[in-house]
């Protein structure tokens, strides 16, 4: 069969010649769109490192002067470390709510971080750092766990940190950092500087913990977690509580305004606000242009598969409906009709399978001058993300594949309809019209 496949484009080669053409452009174009919309599916399918889906951010508000509800007399040092640590207690004995940690303004899931730079090879990349409370339960409250040859998600979250530097990091920012060290617990993040000598400040590998995703639009995972001392008057604009399995995080932040707001009040404290943190992801989203952005690439990619199939499935229709006299010809000599859709199949997956070639080779001749799309908007971390995305080889290859099944569905299906129709023509009418 597939000699009669090579005889057969090769004497209808002028024909097939404007189709193949047709498909190179339709892979090259397929692949300026495909390409953005396959990284933007990859980020928002990447798993954020921990319990979003039982976590709620409460948000703790202070009277003061001049305000309805605003007590002088609760004012005095004493007062608020008292009033914050009963509101503390209260969250902790909800039979609804697991865990409990003060909430850090560079928290996961938002906007708000700071950053640091280290020495890797001979340049400086930028790494994001995020504050919590040392000895209240933040690795545990979230759901973040800790790496083999660490300290337990536990024990991160108890322990006392000896020195100010000491800090947690990601699994991502480990292997960068240190790619020939089996567990760099004790090692310092800069100590790759030449001259180095430690500092008291110096942030100094305490743990290591899976990756997590600080923003929602973005993959790439270079954290470091870097301990805070606890004051005890300290709400930290409110807490972090991790709900126990089962409890609908959306409802009990909800039901928490509405019903138990006077619960969480105490001296000039107040419940401001409460969210689940699975709703301050896709406000960050939607403010941050990515949901407009995703649901852009999605409509676009979905115009263009849709005249892609009005096109390409169009053209391949016409020509074969064109070859109603060969099919008849084949059936006259004993041709089956699963062959005959099988041959003009073959020749259809053929001709796609070159243009495939030449359309890819020639995007790949832009992708080496301009690059691929990538999963985040920092430049410095595009040479070392770990992920499939950032290496060249692997996310052209999967592209390709899926720009190669896109056409291949479109070129069955433009194929496919009229050759099972005309396949079916008796023998004696394709003679008479010879």
């Amino acid at each position: 069969m597939f000699k009669l496949i090579i005889k057969n484009l090769w004497s209808r080669r002028k024909r097939n010649g404007w189709l193949l053409a047709e498909l190179i452009l339709v892979t090259v174009v397929a692949w300026v769109i495909i390409d953005p919309l396959v990284m933007a599916v990859v980020v928002k399918t990447t798993p954020y490192g921990y319990d979003t889906d039982r976590l709620v951010d409460i948000s703790m508000g202070s009277y003061s002067y001049g305000m309805s509800g605003y007590d002088e007399s609760q004012t005095d040092s004493a007062s608020l470390a008292e009033n914050a640590m009963r509101i503390y207690n209260r969250l902790k004995s909800n039979p609804q709510i697991e865990s409990v940690t003060r909430k850090t303004y560079t928290g996961l899931g938002g906007t708000s971080y700071s950053s640091n730079s280290f020495k890797v090879d001979t340049v400086y990349i930028m790494s994001r750092t995020i504050s919590f409370t040392r000895g209240d339960n933040y690795f545990t409250t979230h759901g973040i766990k800790s790496l083999p040859g660490s300290p337990s998600a536990e024990e991160l979250s108890t322990m006392s940190y000896a020195s100010p530097g000491e800090c947690v990091i990601t699994e991502s920012l480990a292997k960068l950092m240190f790619p020939s060290v089996p567990n760099p617990i004790g090692h310092y993040l800069n100590e790759n500087i030449e001259d180095f000598q430690p500092g008291e400040w110096d942030f100094k590998v305490a743990g290591v913990v899976e990756d997590v995703r600080p923003d929602p639009f973005q993959s790439v995972a270079l954290t470091i977690f870097s301990p805070r001392e606890a004051l005890p008057l300290d709400v930290g604009g409110g807490y972090m509580v991790r709900l126990k399995p089962g409890v609908d995080s959306r409802k009990f932040a909800r039901e928490l305004k509405e019903n138990h707001a006077d619960e969480l009040k105490a001296g000039n404290y107040y419940l401001s606000d409460a969210e689940a943190q699975e709703e301050i992801l896709e406000e960050t989203c939607y403010s941050a242009g990515w949901t407009n952005t995703i649901r852009l690439k999605t409509m676009l990619a979905v115009f263009f598969f849709v005249n892609l199939c009005l096109g390409v499935v169009g053209t391949f229709v016409l020509q074969t409906r064109k070859r109603s006299e060969d099919a008849g010809v084949m059936r006259s000599f004993g041709a089956t009709p699963s062959y005959i859709v099988k041959m003009m199949l073959g020749e259809g997956w053929l001709l796609t399978t070159v243009a495939w070639v030449v359309g890819c080779f020639l995007y790949l001749q832009y992708a080496l001058a301009e690059g691929l799309a990538h999963t985040h908007n920092i430049a410095d971390y595009y040479d070392y993300d770990p992920s499939w995305t950032s290496n060249f080889g692997i996310h052209f290859t999967v592209v390709s594949l899926v720009v190669y099944v896109m056409l291949l569905i479109v070129v069955t299906v433009g194929i496919s309809i009229p050759a099972s129709r005309i396949s079916r023509v008796k023998p004696v009418d394709a003679l008479r019209d010879e």
